[in-house]
Protein backbone atom coordinates (compact mmCIF):
# COMPACT_ATOMS: atom_id res chain seq x y z
CA UNK A 1 0.00 0.00 0.00
CA UNK A 2 3.23 2.51 0.93
CA UNK A 3 4.38 1.57 -2.54
CA UNK A 4 0.95 2.44 -3.98
CA UNK A 5 1.18 5.82 -2.57
CA UNK A 6 4.73 6.20 -3.91
CA UNK A 7 3.40 5.46 -7.27
CA UNK A 8 0.57 7.79 -7.67
CA UNK A 9 2.87 10.96 -6.93
CA UNK A 10 3.99 10.94 -10.40
CA UNK A 11 0.68 10.56 -11.70
CA UNK A 12 -0.55 13.42 -9.94
CA UNK A 13 2.66 15.63 -11.08
CA UNK A 14 1.85 14.27 -14.48
CA UNK A 15 -1.68 15.45 -13.96
CA UNK A 16 -1.02 18.95 -12.59
CA UNK A 17 2.02 19.82 -15.36
CA UNK A 18 -0.64 18.97 -18.19
CA UNK A 19 -3.45 20.82 -16.55
CA UNK A 20 -5.43 17.77 -16.54
CA UNK A 21 -6.57 17.54 -12.76
CA UNK A 22 -9.89 18.58 -11.85
CA UNK A 23 -10.31 17.45 -8.44
CA UNK A 24 -10.68 19.31 -4.87
CA UNK A 25 -7.52 20.89 -3.93
CA UNK A 26 -5.61 18.92 -1.50
CA UNK A 27 -7.60 15.65 -2.14
CA UNK A 28 -4.86 13.81 -4.01
CA UNK A 29 -2.17 14.63 -1.14
CA UNK A 30 -4.46 13.67 1.29
CA UNK A 31 -5.18 10.18 -0.42
CA UNK A 32 -1.63 9.64 -0.92
CA UNK A 33 -0.76 10.66 2.33
CA UNK A 34 -3.29 8.47 3.99
CA UNK A 35 -2.18 5.52 1.41
CA UNK A 36 1.24 5.76 2.58
CA UNK A 37 0.77 5.82 6.27
CA UNK A 38 -1.62 3.03 6.10
CA UNK A 39 1.08 0.95 4.04
CA UNK A 40 3.82 1.88 7.32
CA UNK A 41 1.35 0.69 9.44
CA UNK A 42 0.30 -2.77 8.12
CA UNK A 43 4.74 -3.23 7.72
CA UNK A 44 4.69 -2.38 11.19
CA UNK A 45 2.29 -5.18 12.08
CA UNK A 46 3.76 -7.40 9.90
CA UNK A 47 7.42 -7.37 11.57
CA UNK A 48 5.85 -7.36 15.20
CA UNK A 49 3.50 -10.33 14.21
CA UNK A 50 6.90 -11.89 12.86
CA UNK A 51 8.75 -11.21 16.18
CA UNK A 52 5.54 -12.39 18.01
CA UNK A 53 5.36 -15.58 16.27
CA UNK A 54 8.77 -16.40 16.41
CA UNK A 55 8.69 -15.53 19.80
CA UNK A 56 5.66 -18.11 20.57
CA UNK A 57 7.73 -20.74 19.16
CA UNK A 58 10.47 -20.26 20.85
CA UNK A 59 8.85 -20.63 24.28
CA UNK A 60 7.45 -23.70 23.32
CA UNK A 61 10.69 -25.14 23.38
CA UNK A 62 9.75 -28.26 21.20
CA UNK A 63 12.30 -29.39 18.89
CA UNK A 64 13.09 -28.40 15.05
CA UNK A 65 12.48 -32.22 14.44
CA UNK A 66 12.08 -36.18 15.54
CA UNK A 67 14.29 -38.15 14.23
CA UNK A 68 12.40 -41.59 13.50
CA UNK A 69 15.03 -43.69 12.21
CA UNK A 70 18.31 -43.55 10.84
CA UNK A 71 19.37 -45.25 8.17
CA UNK A 72 22.97 -45.91 7.01
CA UNK A 73 24.77 -44.70 10.26
CA UNK A 74 26.07 -47.28 12.78
CA UNK A 75 24.76 -46.86 16.40
CA UNK A 76 27.37 -45.12 18.89
CA UNK A 77 29.53 -47.84 20.60
CA UNK A 78 29.39 -47.71 24.41
CA UNK A 79 32.33 -47.03 26.78
CA UNK A 80 33.43 -49.80 29.07
CA UNK A 81 34.54 -48.71 32.23
CA UNK A 82 38.08 -49.62 31.41
CA UNK A 83 38.05 -46.94 28.75
CA UNK A 84 36.64 -44.33 31.84
CA UNK A 85 39.84 -45.11 33.80
CA UNK A 86 41.30 -41.68 35.04
CA UNK A 87 44.70 -41.45 35.40
CA UNK A 88 46.14 -39.89 38.18
CA UNK A 89 48.30 -36.71 37.54
CA UNK A 90 52.07 -37.14 37.98
CA UNK A 91 53.44 -35.08 40.50
CA UNK A 92 55.96 -32.58 39.18
CA UNK A 93 60.18 -33.47 40.12
CA UNK A 94 61.90 -30.72 40.54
Amino acid sequence: MAGFALLLIPVVIFLKAYNLYHFVEGLATMCILMSFLGGLQLVAMGLLGAYVGRTYEEAKRRPKFIVDESLGFEPPALASVSDARVSAPKEATH
